[in-house]
């Protein structure tokens, strides 16, 4: 095969079409090569690359580009390469030589002896990725921002109502694990966790004396308590969430057959974040101590979901709650 860039090797006619992308290759400011899929033999460098490499035509490409750290990785593997033959393949590197991180481009391509060989292109993407990791850190510490409002909003709405205290910690700590059990990827369940820390917030505007009262609530004051996720809604609706937090949080007391509130929504209009929430809540809530009642046994707040399963609340996410406590998988964090 042709050495193309010194015609004193075996020539093999070049076409113009092939003429013409070598003179493009050798105009490009970042480092191309071509060399022969089957001896591995460096047929043509550009001249950005020889200012890298020096003068490197005829030899291995997997030993000359060591030193550049090009992740020659299928030449070390025809059958490999052959089997990727014809497509376009993209990965990026960093380079410990000159500190640069670069977006390697390889592709086969044909060639006039009748041969297929491999160009490889490193364009140097180090600005880009510099951006990237300061862009990164800036969302970090963004997150960091408004993981600690949260919490603070959570505990202020605690602090206010003992009888919820941690309430709404547990709920978010079961809806994940509930959202785990049915294969939710982590970034959804993010927004559910952010949703559980905040659902209850609309009670800080309830009067303290219908949250601490010891007997049953009144029509009226029950109506007021049904208030809270508009309210909660209200509080949050100009935080700008990556999840529809606000969303699962106004829907959280709905019910899929729409007996719930505050707007009566049925099954396909409800979030389905939010009904993974909903499940959650009453759990927590049956199991937990509260003024007015002694806390029921676990066993009776699963089978209170179960009874209700398909008519209140969604039966896939009855399932895998169901599923968490008989494989004993989860425990509320009071339980450790």
């Amino acid at each position: 095969m042709q050495n193309i860039n010194d015609g004193k090797e075996k020539e093999i006619p070049l076409s113009d079409e092939h003429q013409r992308l070598l003179a493009v290759f050798y105009q490009i400011d970042q480092p191309i090569y071509i060399s022969d899929p089957e001896t591995y033999d460096i047929l043509f460098i550009n001249p950005a690359l020889q200012k890298k490499m020096g003068s490197v035509l005829g030899q291995k490409c997997f030993r000359v580009l060591h030193g550049f750290r090009s992740p020659c990785i299928f030449c070390t593997n025809q059958t490999i390469f052959h089997e990727k033959k014809g497509e376009t393949l993209v990965w990026e590197f960093f380079n410990q030589n000159d500190k640069h991180w670069y977006r390697c481009i390889d592709k086969s391509i044909p060639w006039p002896d009748g041969h297929h060989v491999r160009y490889e292109m490193a364009i140097d993407i180090t600005r880009e990725k510099r951006t990237e990791i300061q862009f990164k850190q800036m969302l970090d510490n963004m997150q960091k921002t408004m993981e600690g409002t949260v919490q603070a909003i959570s505990n202020m709405v605690e602090m206010r109502d003992p009888y919820i205290a941690g309430h709404q910690k547990q709920v978010s700590q079961l809806a994940c694990a509930i959202a785990h059990e049915m294969g939710y990827p982590g970034e959804r369940i993010q927004g559910i966790r952010l949703a559980g820390l905040l659902h209850d917030i609309g009670k800080i505007y309830l009067p303290r004396e219908i949250l601490m009262k010891p007997n049953p609530l009144t029509d009226i004051e029950f109506n007021m308590i049904k208030n809270h996720p508009e309210i909660s809604y209200n509080i949050l609706k100009n935080i700008e969430f990556s999840w529809p937090v606000v969303h699962i949080i106004l829907q959280h007391h709905e019910r899929i057959d729409g007996s719930g509130y505050p707007k009566g929504l049925k099954e396909r209009d409800i979030l389905p974040e939010a009904k993974i929430l909903s499940v959650a809540d009453v759990i927590e809530a049956m199991v937990s101590q509260r003024p007015h009642r002694t806390p029921f046994h676990l066993e009776e707040a699963l089978d209170e979901i179960n009874r209700h399963k398909a008519v209140l609340y969604d039966p896939d996410v009855v399932e895998a709650c169901l599923s968490l406590f008989s494989k004993k998988v989860f425990q509320f964090e009071s339980e450790m």
